[in-house]
């Protein structure tokens, strides 16, 4: 096969020694025997690679940072994948600071985009899941993130389509187009290729948004109010007092418990964003703390310009810093705090860290509504304690009128008989939330 490529790819950029792709933090099985990884640096190689592929029926898997965890990172959907495509040499970086937009190309991740955007009036919204993870990867997923999901922003997408011709949405495929407007004219086709395998997505154009100084508020509650906080933050969102992002999980999830306890204790935290000006600001709290006093017993404000010597909780200073667009690596850090073990932030792909737990991942899309909340809550408990393992419950906005419903467990990545039970677990539970009109809103590599 590496003759086939090396008419364009150097040395360097084909690889043989592949056995690591297939490690992954969910212990899922490898598949095939792919014994090759391209590494093109620009959208003309990828193009290139995917006309030879075509020529020559080989099957490709493409990945940008790889690190889709708990859904399999990089292992392959198919057994039929012949090579992987590495595209984190895709590294554009390019602001238009008068119209306000990024072009990204397909290896960049949060942390350099942090960085690049730093100087800058602009941010663009970061999940809570890793610094070096894939803005784009995590795009085509449309994966949740705080603000808002990051798909709002697309104004343009590039992709090498199967065929080999390169297709560029919106009015990017105009020269010298002035981008602003997502849709373009005629069918609009942004939609297309997320969560999809129509193309090889190598650059997108994200509108950015201004920097702000949003207030988080952090509240705490008790499970027998949790369903009228639901109900209420909901309406504090739809009312615009918070902003569109609410994120809600136990207390003893492992980002915000205390002390490394992590098992249930009946609290609940809330997390949300207070933006514009101050007396704005001032009027939303007041209309939170009339709506939330009585069914919580915590109430915190958490400014942009505090001391971190005033915040109690490390998550407290990681929100603030996502508030700003910056991302962090502390998920991981507290998620590798449960067997003890230090992460190294130099060396933090937690797929090769096999004393770290591994985690299953069941991804949901859940109405942002109390009894469905509940239900799903109560179906998640039920599959969980007839299985014997503790699943960790975290919602976040998804949209006005759903919640990224991620639900976890961890388990001893060295232990045939635990990584079997995780596995055991994911099925079971994608089942029975199905039986009650629950379903993913991603799927896992399996």
């Amino acid at each position: 096969m590496k003759t086939l490529f090396s008419q364009f790819l150097a040395d360097q950029q084909i690889i043989s020694q592949t056995d690591a792709y297939q490690t992954n933090i969910t212990a899922y099985e490898p598949k095939g025997e792919i014994r090759t990884v391209l590494k093109p640096q620009n959208t003309a190689e990828v193009q290139k690679i995917v006309q030879v592929a075509n020529e020559h029926t080989i099957a490709l898997f493409p990945f940008g940072a790889g690190r889709n965890w708990g859904l399999g990172s990089k292992v392959p959907v198919s057994q039929t994948v012949s090579a992987w495509v590495d595209l984190g040499g895709l590294n554009t970086l390019e602001l238009n600071e008068e119209l306000g937009y990024i072009v990204i190309g397909a290896g960049i991740t949060q942390k350099q985009v942090a960085d690049f955007l730093k100087d800058t009036p602009y941010m663009i919204p970061m999940t809570g899941s890793g610094n070096r993870t894939s803005v784009v990867g995590n795009l085509l997923e449309r994966g949740a993130t705080f603000y808002f999901p990051r798909q709002n922003l697309v104004l343009a997408w590039e992709v090498v389509l199967g065929n080999g011709k390169i297709i560029r949405t919106g009015h990017w495929h105009f020269p010298d187009a002035k981008l602003c407007h997502a849709s373009g004219v005629g069918a609009d086709l942004n939609g297309l290729f997320t969560q999809s395998n129509f193309g090889i997505t190598t650059q997108v154009v994200l509108r950015l948004l201004p920097k702000s100084t949003p207030t988080v508020v952090y509240l705490e509650t008790f499970e027998e109010n949790l369903l009228e906080c639901i109900k209420k933050l909901h309406n504090l969102c739809q009312d615009k007092v918070l902003d569109e992002f609410v994120l809600i999980t136990n207390k003893n999830d492992p980002r915000t418990t205390t002390q490394r306890k992590y098992d249930y204790t009946g609290e609940w935290v809330m997390v949300g964003f207070i933006s514009g000006t101050d007396r704005i600001r001032q009027a939303s709290k007041t209309d939170l703390e009339e709506t939330m006093q009585e069914i919580t017993h915590k109430i915190q404000y958490i400014e942009q310009d505090m001391p971190d010597d005033q915040l109690d909780h490390q998550y407290f200073r990681v929100l603030r810093r996502l508030a700003q667009g910056v991302p962090s690596n502390y998920s991981l850090e507290t998620m590798a705090e449960i067997y003890g073990i230090v992460l190294d932030t130099e060396n933090d792909n937690i797929d090769y860290y096999p004393q770290i737990p591994g985690f299953s991942v069941v991804p949901l899309a859940v109405p942002f509504e109390s009894k469905a909340i509940k239900l799903v809550i109560d179906t998640v408990n039920q599959v969980s304690e007839k299985m014997g393992v503790q699943a960790f419950h975290n919602f976040a906005s998804l949209s006005p009128t759903s919640m990224e419903g991620y639900y976890r467990i961890y388990f001893d990545r060295n232990d045939p008989q635990a990584i079997n039970q995780a596995h055991q677990w994911n099925k079971a539970l994608s089942e029975a939330l199905a039986q009650v009109g629950i379903y993913p809103y991603r799927l896992n590599n399996q």
